[in-house]
């Protein structure tokens, strides 16, 4: 059964792809597909509050604001002020057994750095203390919107946050 809605899937992705009008076609046969995976017992889906990797929180505070700044100049600033780090400047230094066990606790985390210079950055990090950020910094209509989600099991990490990006931001 996996088999055929695998197969329709494929299908339906092949036959819309590139057609901006039968988006909604292509969402829907998903939906579907999604419903079907479900009721024949494959669907593995998490529902409740943010869990991106191995951890829920009790508190998710998400946010957002925009700014006219250039979006590299602001990737640096809040890769810096929130220690944000890629991957192999996160394993620089380690060796053997110790580079894999700390690659595989970045993983477990959550941990994300992707890079789209000038127009999109998406940077998860996560903190001691159970403390988790998710950045995203996008380019819309010559403006950056910054939006992030503060996870933690503290309820200051929120505003916390928010304040430490509005100066990282000015």
């Amino acid at each position: 059964m996996k088999k055929i809605i695998f197969v329709l899937s494929v299908a339906a992705t092949l036959s819309v792809s590139g057609c901006a009008e039968l988006n909604s076609l292509n969402d829907a046969v998903g939906n579907v597909a999604g419903q079907l995976s479900s009721v024949l017992g494959g669907g593995n889906s998490a529902s409740g509050g943010y869990s991106r990797g191995s951890r829920a929180y009790r508190y998710n505070v998400e946010d957002s604001i925009v700014s006219s700044k250039n979006i590299d100049t602001l990737y640096v600033k809040v890769k810096r002020n929130f220690k944000f780090s890629t991957r192999d400047e996160a394993l620089s230094g380690l060796s053997g057994f110790e580079r894999q066990r700390h690659a595989e606790l970045l993983d477990e985390e959550g941990h994300t750095h992707e890079v789209t210079p000038g127009v999109y950055y998406h940077l998860i990090n996560s903190y001691t203390g159970g403390r988790k950020l998710d950045v995203t910094l996008s380019k819309e209509s010559g403006k950056v919107r910054i939006s992030w989600v503060a996870s933690s099991n503290e309820a200051d990490f929120g505003q916390f946050i928010k304040q430490e990006m509005l100066k990282t931001v000015r």
